[in-house]
C-alpha cells in the first residue's frame, strides 16, 4: 500500500462551504477534507459551486491583494489624470524646462504605476506639482496654450473660473485622496472586512448576497452574513480550478475574451520550481499512464508552450496533443513544478470529459494517491458511473474511507428547478438510480431489434 500522508489524518469536517439559494442551489453544505465529489443532472448548479467555491478560497488567501487591488485602482486613476495633464502639456513646455531630470520625474510616476508602488508614486506626483507650478507661470508665447490645455483636462468650462491655482488645488487634492487610501490600507488588512470580500466576489457572481454564502473551518467561522471581519483558512495555501484540459498551454494574447482562471491556471503551469517530497511516485503513475512527460518548452525561457514526449521519443507539441494526454499533462506538470502540495486544494469540473473509459479509471485513481500519498484536497464534479465507482472502490482499497465523501443533488418537489445537495458518504447508489434514468430513455425511444 502507497505511503499515507499525515495530512489525511486529520480531523473530519474541517472545512465546510453552506450555500443558500443561490442559482440553482437550494442548499449546500458541502465538507471538503479530502475528496469530495458532487453529481448531479445537468443545470443542478455543480459548475457554480466549483467556481464559488475557488473563487472565495482565493479571495480569502489573498485578502490582502483584493484589498491592494481596490487601493490601487483608485490610484490608477490620478497617475492617469497626471499622464493625460503631461501629455497635454508637453510640446508647449519650454525647452528651458524640460530638462532631464523633470523628465525622469515624470517617468518616475510611471514607473510607481506599473510597479504598483503606490505610497512612492503619489509622492512623486506631488513633486510634479512643484514642477507644474513653474511651467504654468512661466510667462513667455505659449503660456496661453498651456492654459487652455490644462483648463480642458481638468474640465474648466467657465475660462474666467480658471487659475493655475485652482488647477493645482484639483490636482494636489486628488493626490491626498490617494495618500487617505494606503494610509486606509493597513486598517483595512487588519479588519479583514466581509465588504471587501464581497465586493471582490461580485465581480465573479454579481447576484451573490452574504446571505447566501458561509465557511467554517476547524469549528470557527470564516465567513457569514453576520461577521465583519473574514476569518482565514489555515490548512490551505492555494486553489486550483480545471474544467477543462482544451486550456492547457494556451496562450491568451490571442483571446478577446478569457476567464480569469483560464489564464491563472496557464501561469501556474508557467511557474518554476521543484516538486514536493512523494511527488515521484505519482509521476512516475503519470509516466505510465500516458506513455510519456509532458513539460516546458526548452528552446525559449520565456515560451509559454508545452512540449509532450512519448515513451519512444517522438515530441509533440502539447497543445496539438490528444485532450486526454493534456487532462494527465496538466497535473504532471503542476506536480514537477511544486504547484501542487499537501496545501492545495484542486477543484476540477468534470475530469471524465474526452476521457476513454480505461482513463477514467486511471484518473480516479490518479486522484485518490494524490489525496492519500500527499495530502491534496479535492473538489470533483461528474456525470460518470465509471468515474464514480472508481472513486470509491480504489479509495477503498488504497485510501483512507473517512477521505472520501459523495453528493448528489437533489430536486425539490416543489421546485424541480431548484437543488438540495444531499451528503451521501460513502453510499454512491443514489447517484445511479439517477444515472439508471438514461436507461429509461433508451428503451422508450430505441428497440431491440437489430
Amino acid at each position: 500500500m502507497p505511503h499515507i500522508n499525515d495530512k489525511t489524518m486529520k480531523i473530519a469536517n474541517n472545512l465546510t462551504f453552506s450555500v443558500r439559494d443561490f442559482r440553482a442551489v437550494h442548499s449546500a453544505d458541502i465538507n471538503l477534507n479530502g475528496i469530495t465529489v458532487v453529481a448531479g443532472v445537468n443545470g443542478s448548479g455543480k459548475s457554480t459551486l466549483s467556481k464559488l467555491i475557488y473563487n472565495s478560497v482565493e479571495n480569502i488567501l489573498h485578502f490582502d491583494e483584493v484589498v491592494r487591488k481596490e487601493i490601487h485602482e483608485e490610484i490608477m486613476v490620478i497617475y492617469r489624470l497626471f499622464q493625460r495633464v503631461h501629455n497635454r502639456l508637453v510640446e508647449y513646455i519650454p525647452d528651458s524646462m524640460n530638462d532631464q531630470y523633470r523628465k525622469s520625474l515624470y517617468w518616475s510616476i510611471l514607473y510607481s504605476l506599473e510597479t504598483k508602488e503606490d505610497a512612492e508614486g503619489l509622492k512623486k506626483c506631488l513633486s510634479y506639482l512643484d514642477y507644474l507650478h513653474e511651467v504654468m507661470t512661466y510667462e513667455d508665447a505659449q503660456k496661453p496654450q498651456r492654459i487652455n490645455r490644462l483648463a480642458s483636462v481638468l474640465h474648466f468650462i467657465e475660462k474666467e473660473d480658471f487659475t493655475v491655482d485652482k488647477a493645482l488645488d484639483v490636482l494636489r487634492s486628488r493626490v491626498s485622496q490617494g495618500q487617505n487610501s494606503i494610509d486606509n490600507f493597513n486598517r483595512a488588512m487588519e479588519m479583514r472586512s466581509s465588504e471587501s470580500f464581497y465586493a471582490n466576489l461580485k465581480e465573479e457572481f454579481k447576484d451573490l448576497s452574504p446571505n447566501n454564502l458561509s465557511i467554517t473551518e476547524l469549528d470557527s467561522l470564516v465567513l457569514s452574513a453576520d461577521e465583519v471581519k473574514v476569518g482565514k483558512l489555515p490548512t490551505l495555501s492555494k486553489a486550483i480550478y480545471l474544467d477543462s484540459p482544451m486550456i492547457v498551454g494556451l496562450d491568451f494574447t490571442d483571446f478577446y475574451k478569457k476567464d480569469n482562471y483560464w489564464e491563472t491556471f496557464n501561469d501556474l503551469l508557467n511557474k518554476e520550481g521543484s516538486p514536493i517530497d512523494g511527488a515521484a511516485d505519482i509521476n512516475e503513475l503519470l509516466k505510465e499512464t500516458i506513455q510519456g512527460e509532458s513539460e516546458k518548452k526548452e528552446e525559449s525561457i520565456i515560451s509559454r508552450g508545452f512540449s509532450y514526449k512519448r515513451s519512444d521519443g517522438q515530441r509533440f507539441d502539447l497543445e496539438e496533443s490528444a485532450t486526454g494526454v493534456r487532462a494527465f499533462s496538466a497535473i504532471q506538470i503542476l506536480l514537477n513544478n511544486g504547484v501542487i502540495d499537501e496545501d492545495t486544494l484542486l477543484i476540477i469540473d468534470e475530469p471524465e470529459a474526452h476521457l476513454h473509459p480505461q482513463w477514467i479509471v486511471e484518473y480516479a485513481r490518479l486522484i485518490v494517491r494524490m489525496n492519500t500519498q500527499l495530502g491534496v484536497k479535492f473538489f470533483i464534479t461528474s456525470h460518470s458511473t465509471d468515474m464514480i465507482s472508481a472513486m470509491k472502490y480504489i479509495n477503498n482499497k488504497e485510501g483512507i474511507k473517512s477521505s472520501l465523501t459523495f453528493y448528489n443533488a437533489e430536486p425539490l418537489q416543489e421546485d424541480p428547478f431548484k437543488f438540495d445537495y444531499r451528503n451521501l458518504e460513502r453510499d454512491i447508489e443514489p447517484i445511479f438510480e439517477s444515472f439508471n434514468k438514461s436507461f429509461d430513455k433508451i428503451e422508450q425511444y430505441g428497440t431491440d431489434e437489430d
